[in-house]
């Protein structure tokens, strides 16, 4: 049996496949000043990832180039080129101008403030 000829329509679908546009998994989480946005962009550089935020979306796109790879047949690929996009809907409460985000270790954290109506606050019983 010749396992490379075998391998070798699986290696092309999965070259094919890894080229593809992937939906980073992200977490949420919510805290009293801001919602997390974390999502797992591996291969991603800083200086290629785009955020925009515009009629309430906030959109994440980045490139991902394929890794050099040593002289030889590859059998078997499983890591991901291509792109990574995410939309996700931003409600009114966020204060667009403080939106920050960091890109390490290749997972982009995006921090979205809250308006100050959304802050959770304390009322004084008189």
């Amino acid at each position: 049996m010749n396992t490379t000829k075998n391998l070798s329509a699986t290696q092309t679908d999965e070259l094919q496949a890894s080229r593809a546009v992937v939906s980073p998994y992200a977490d949420i989480m919510e805290t009293p000043e801001a919602y997390m946005l974390m999502l797992d962009m591996p291969g991603a550089t800083k200086e290629r990832i785009t955020l925009r935020m515009e009629q309430g979306e906030l959109s994440v796109d980045a490139p991902v180039e394929p890794v050099q790879k040593p002289a030889g047949t590859v059998l078997f690929s499983e890591i991901r080129t291509g792109k990574y996009s995410r939309t996700f809907t931003i409600g009114e409460g966020i204060d667009r101008s403080a939106v920050d985000a960091r890109y390490e270790n290749g997972v982009l954290t995006v921090t979205l403030r809250k308006g100050e109506h959304l802050k959770p606050r304390e009322i004084t019983i008189r």
